[in-house]
């Protein structure tokens, strides 16, 4: 027995050295692994910043991005064009600006459109359709105002901002009303007859549909 210690001493010094050897190859596999999966996860950082994809990177953390099928799967190397799926960071993106950018834009522009609606009418102004404004919504459509509202997102817009807009406002609210007004005369016109069947037109608009 004692001549088998000296055997079973080696044995388990072996032993224990071939399990040092093993731990550090786990350990040294873990630390390849971690730096390959850091090194691809900067790749596809640094190729979606190139293909433009950096403003919605800004609002979304890289668990979204990771989870999209297109990023997971070996096809990511393909233009921007061609990234379908990658339309979901796009549509969040815009709900998210439109929430928290263009939605104050409007109620900055309301609260100046009412104090605009509370000024003094200038002399030699009214007709018959002076007392009728349009509503915001039409207004924020205009040109002027819509391309102030739908600006770079990250530029802070004032009332001030409004201002050369609200200048062309008179001209604009004239052409609207003109509009309006010859819907509604259309709409109230007596059909015409057919020169053929000469029955009445059913296509033109009654007065219930105009005011709708």
């Amino acid at each position: 027995m004692k001549s088998e210690k000296p055997g079973n001493n080696s044995i388990e010094k072996h032993a224990k050295e071939c399990e040092k050897w093993s731990e550090s190859v786990r350990e040294a596999c873990r630390h390849e692994l971690k730096n390959a999966r850091t090194a691809h996860k900067n790749g596809i950082r640094m190729w979606l910043i190139e293909q433009g994809w950096e403003p919605e990177m800004a609002y979304f953390d890289w668990d979204f991005i990771a989870r999209l099928r297109i990023i997971r799967e070996p096809r990511w190397l393909i233009p921007r064009s061609e990234l379908p799926p990658l339309k979901s960071m796009l549509k969040l993106r815009d709900i998210h600006i439109e929430k928290t950018v263009f939605s104050n834009r409007h109620r900055t522009l309301i609260e100046a459109y009412k104090r605009y609606l509370k000024k003094p009418k200038q002399p030699g102004t009214e007709t018959r359709l002076n007392n009728f404004m349009p509503h915001f919504a039409d207004v924020s459509a205009f040109q002027p105002f819509d391309a102030i509202i739908r600006s770079r997102f990250n530029k802070v817009i004032t009332a001030k901002h409004f201002t050369p807009a609200f200048a062309e406002l008179p001209t604009l609210i004239s052409t609207w009303r003109q509009r309006i007004e010859a819907e509604l005369v259309e709409c109230y016109l007596p059909p015409l007859s057919s020169s053929v069947t000469g029955e009445a037109a059913t296509d033109a608009p009654s007065p219930a549909t105009c005011m709708s």
